[in-house]
């Protein structure tokens, strides 16, 4: 089960400040690998970060969703969109190395907040 929680305000934690310095980067990353719907998980995300200091369910369930779709979580189950946009993409495209450093990059911030106590966080690990 995917689970995230946060212990202190929302504004006050590294995940918050990834994405909104990576906004851009993310959006472009999550459209590479999931469409306009990836896109738009980015476009959510950042709209419940905005709107309310305390994280809601929706909240915590878009930053799983998008550590998954970062991380390739996906790619290898032919019925999910991601396999498609996956096996699109050109291994030696540019845009993979910005995916890698971003997965990564929300999994320093995760992890970092983690150590301070401010989140808790399972997520999926990749087959």
């Amino acid at each position: 089960m995917n689970q995230l929680s946060f212990s202190r305000s929302i504004t006050d934690t590294h995940v918050r400040r990834f994405v909104g310095h990576h906004v851009e980067g993310l959006r472009n990353a999550a459209h590479v690998l999931g469409g306009d719907e990836g896109a738009r998980l980015v476009d959510d995300l950042m709209e419940c970060f905005n709107r309310a200091a305390s994280p809601s369910r929706r909240t915590r369930r878009l930053v799983v969703s998008l550590h998954a779709l970062l991380h390739l979580h996906n790619v290898h189950d032919e019925s999910r969109a991601e396999a498609g946009y996956f096996a699109a993409i050109d291994p030696g495209d540019p845009v993979v190395e910005a995916i890698c450093l971003l997965a990564d990059g929300l999994s320093d911030a995760i992890e970092a907040d983690l150590r301070r106590g401010s989140v808790s966080i399972v997520v999926p690990q990749a087959a």
